[in-house]
């Protein structure tokens, strides 16, 4: 057995497509079952998990090791056909932070990368392969001894990072330099329009220093 957990980091199954795919259900799973060769049979199971095997018929037995190149090279393109027409990307489980992330894409045209695995919630937003903007979700405590439970929060540039924080809703940045970033919980108490405004501000601080650096 292979999981296949890694490949669908933000992604939520659409349980309609899979059976629209060829998925059918045994005993509350949904399984789909490919011929790759003469020899090799694909599996794919999907309940709380999604689970990838592959039987070869001359042996009798399930392959071992997945990430052979020959092997992984017939199984990926179909998993990733899978993730494509039968999943949804869900980037954040935050109402605000989806609000940002449709304002950043609609205004400035750049998608959120996600480029941690550990953090599959962590979206970096880059102007010329520097960071504006990163949205986060974090361990309250990390910015709030006296708070507890989870948080998203954005972290933007600013220059005016002292009077900021006495503000409702913000904190000296979160894991980055606190002189020059700060960090916002996207929990509703401050304003969208507030912080779409600090997105701006953060984009042009960044640009023009970018800038400024190339131009010298």
């Amino acid at each position: 057995m292979y999981s296949l957990g890694a490949f669908f980091v933000n992604y939520q199954v659409d349980y309609g497509k899979l059976k629209e795919y060829g998925f059918i259900i045994e005993n509350n799973e949904y399984i789909f079952n490919k011929q790759l060769n003469d020899n090799l049979t694909m599996k794919i199971i999907i309940n709380k998990d999604i689970s990838l095997y592959i039987f070869d018929k001359d042996f009798n037995d399930e392959c071992l090791n997945y990430e052979l190149s020959y092997l992984k090279n017939m199984w990926v393109n179909y998993v990733n056909d899978i993730k494509e027409k039968c999943f949804i990307l869900v980037k954040y489980n935050n109402k605000q932070a989806l609000e940002i992330d449709n304002y950043i894409k609609e205004k400035y045209k750049i998608d959120a990368e996600f480029m941690f695995s550990k953090f599959p919630h962590f979206g970096v937003y880059k102007i010329n392969n520097k960071w504006f903007s990163m949205i986060m979700d974090i361990d309250y405590r990390l910015i709030d001894k006296n708070k507890s439970g989870q948080v998203y929060v954005i972290n933007l540039k600013n220059d005016n990072v002292e009077n900021l924080i006495n503000e409702k809703g913000f904190y000296k940045a979160y894991h980055m330099n606190k002189k020059y970033w700060i960090s916002i919980c996207l929990d509703d108490k401050v304003d969208i329009n507030k912080i779409f405004s600090l997105i701006d501000k953060s984009f042009e601080l960044v640009y023009f220093l970018n800038k400024k650096q190339f131009s010298s």
